[in-house]
């Protein structure tokens, strides 16, 4: 399990996906309002290879790409 940690400004839609090394969605994490302030979701990536990943998180018009090395 990788803990994603994040902190938004204010109240918004916040949506987290985790893309693979094509950028193709392999699995949505959060698409729904958030309240202001601090956050952390979990992705368990026990059923995907170990390889780099790529997290999106989208807030109110802002977007950021991070990446992820997950090893088993």
């Amino acid at each position: 399990t990788t803990a994603i940690n994040f902190h938004i400004p204010g109240n918004g839609h916040v949506s987290i996906d985790i893309l693979n090394d094509c950028g193709q969605v392999i699995d949505i994490l959060v698409n729904r309002q958030l309240a202001f302030g601090d956050h952390t979701v979990n992705w368990n990536s026990i059923n995907h290879p170990a390889g780099l990943y790529l997290y999106r998180m989208q807030f109110e018009g802002f977007s950021k790409v991070q990446k992820m090395m997950i090893l088993h």
